[in-house]
């Protein structure tokens, strides 16, 4: 004669299906935190790809003051407005670096 004991069969069932809830909520926990992190990277990204162009607006900005302070027709205009003459026969400071270190595809 068999004899059946339901009460066993679910007591097993019933924690099976706890550890798969309990599984199953850790599993979408830890979903929704990868999901949360990814956003915030995102709206990272964002803003600092929004900083790099202010500062590369704030480069070709700096670089437009130095060309226009170095500009070649600025620098004359400069030149004669301080009085300044040039020198046509101007003697420069030489050295012999040029003989003793040459370069080993030249000798």
């Amino acid at each position: 004669m068999t004899i059946i004991q339901p009460s066993q069969n679910k007591n097993a069932f019933f924690w099976l299906s706890a550890l798969f809830v309990v599984g199953l909520l850790a599993l979408i926990i830890w979903w929704l935190s990868v999901y949360n992190s990814l956003v915030d990277i995102k709206h990272n990204i964002t803003v600092l790809e929004e900083e790099i162009g202010q500062r590369e607006l704030e480069n070709a900005e700096l670089k437009n003051s130095v060309y226009a302070l170095i500009n070649p027709t600025r620098l004359e205009e400069l030149v004669k407005k301080n009085g300044f003459v040039k020198d046509k026969g101007a003697k420069y400071l030489e050295s012999n670096a040029k003989k003793t270190w040459g370069f080993a595809s030249q000798q």
